[in-house]
């Protein structure tokens, strides 16, 4: 199991990995470069690794229906996984997508108030 952020969503085994987050991940990022989890830790059955940012990356393809602005993006990322024998079993993706939406002039933060407004909430 892939459980994503939100805008992701969650995908079940390898196919639906590839097929539901990596493919369009790559189409919206082409050129990014990760792996910069520089901090790594374990506990029995559960690792975990982090790095701030962990992927540099120009936009260059739609993210997330932003369409391409050719801007760098720094995205902060952050993996655990749990695992049964030699398998991976579960991943959970934390991603601080309000960082990378600042990157290109959005603040999600603002939209989410200004929709609150607009209902009349408090």
């Amino acid at each position: 199991m892939w459980y994503g952020p939100g805008l992701m969503g969650t995908t079940r085994g390898i196919d639906g990995f590839f097929e539901h987050h990596q493919e369009p991940w790559d189409a919206s990022i082409p050129n990014a470069d990760g792996g910069n989890h520089v901090s790594r830790f374990a506990d029995g059955s559960y690792v975990a690794s982090t790095g701030w940012p962990s992927i540099y990356a120009t936009h260059t393809g739609v993210f997330f229906d932003v369409p391409p602005t050719g801007k760098p993006l720094e995205i902060r990322v952050m993996d655990w996984w749990r695992r049964e024998g030699d398998l991976l079993a579960e991943n959970w993706i934390l991603i601080d997508f309000p960082h990378a939406f600042l990157q290109l002039d959005i603040d999600l933060f603002a939209r989410m108030a200004r929709l609150r407004d607009a209902r009349g909430e408090v």
